[in-house]
């Protein structure tokens, strides 16, 4: 059960989020419109869909990454930085103007949950489901079984 949401998830960082950066391919690459306009499009479409539902993903090194470099290379093509332009990704996230790396945002939306459920009733499922200590006093993780 743990490893097909795993692939699953890794199939969605993988295959979905470019998809989706892919589809406006023409706007990157037309010379016409302002970079402005672009880095709006990037912030109000392609960032808000990467980064669904990021509030309950199990966040490792590896999908922390994934996330980081999905950001510098959307960036990048925007800007329409090549990797023969040697810029660093400090560099490339002072261009664009953007504050936060979606690694940073991602984990701002893990603590804002957590904080909700943390003042919801004791009765509710979510606060019930971290407050529970099974018979033994350990939980056992879905890998252990």
């Amino acid at each position: 059960m743990y490893s097909k949401c795993v692939k699953r998830k890794n199939l969605l960082l993988s295959n979905f989020y470019p998809a989706v950066f892919q589809q406006l391919r023409p706007i990157w690459r037309c010379s016409t419109i302002n970079s402005n306009v672009k880095l709006r499009l990037y912030s109000s479409i392609v960032v808000p869909t990467g980064i669904y539902a990021s509030e309950t993903w199990k966040t490792n090194r590896r999908i922390t990454k994934m996330i980081d470099v999905f950001q510098r290379r959307c960036l990048n093509s925007i800007s329409g930085i090549s990797w023969r332009d040697h810029i660093t990704n400090d560099e490339v996230m002072a261009r664009s103007g953007q504050l936060l790396a979606l690694p940073d945002i991602v984990a701002t939306r893990r603590r804002r949950l957590v904080g909700h459920i943390q003042r919801l009733p004791v009765t509710r499922p979510a606060s019930l489901a971290v407050k529970w200590i099974p018979e033994g006093g350990r939980r056992i993780r879905l890998e252990d079984q």
